[in-house]
């Protein structure tokens, strides 16, 4: 069953039949994911996405039934995604857009389970102990070349907020770190 949106002008919520008693205590997570399970069951208004969750382990197939949610949420709004690719998707232009459009896109990814369940999906693939991200991708621009032997993660985080970084060639450095940046473990 698709996640219902509410009609064409309101803001996206999940069906009635889908939500959740907020005040239902979380399960006792453990994994190294423990913390952001714990912090998406708290703060999902979904069923879905609490079952999904359940076992600590979001699978293809409970991301693709919310990537189909997605797009059928977005759809009822007047919105048409084109393209999906591990949480990163393309829109159609439509006559929906700016502000309006990006409040209904982040209501559509909560009210279909996509968010959160697309970061936890691909966190477990690309950082399956979940290291610290800056580690991760300071190394893989360190080991792709990118920027000096001696840049640390410290920096890394630093840098990343105004997306300035010491390239050690600015042209490549730049290619690297968005492929490190999709994928740390390899930068490919």
């Amino acid at each position: 069953m698709l996640a219902g949106c509410a009609a064409q002008g309101e803001l996206p919520a999940p069906d009635a039949a889908d939500t959740v008693d907020p005040a239902a205590a979380a399960p006792a997570f453990e994994g190294p994911f423990a913390a952001e399970y714990t912090t998406a069951w708290q703060e999902t208004e979904s069923q879905f996405v609490r079952d999904a969750i359940l076992d600590e382990t979001v699978s293809d197939a409970e991301l693709a039934e919310a990537v189909e949610r997605l797009k059928a949420c977005t759809e009822r709004h007047g919105m048409h995604i084109t393209e999906y690719n591990g949480g990163r998707y393309t829109v159609a232009p439509s006559d929906v857009g700016g502000e309006e459009g990006n409040q209904i896109l982040g209501a559509c990814e909560k009210a279909s389970g996509e968010h959160p369940l697309a970061l936890l999906h691909r966190s477990a693939i690309i950082n399956p102990e979940n290291r610290d991200r800056n580690e991760l991708k300071a190394e893989c621009l360190i080991r792709n070349g990118a920027v000096a032997t001696s840049y640390t993660a410290e920096e890394f985080a630093h840098d990343n907020t105004t997306l300035d970084f010491p390239f050690l060639d600015p042209a490549s450095g730049e290619a690297i770190f968005w492929r490190c940046n999709d994928d740390p473990r390899t930068g490919q």
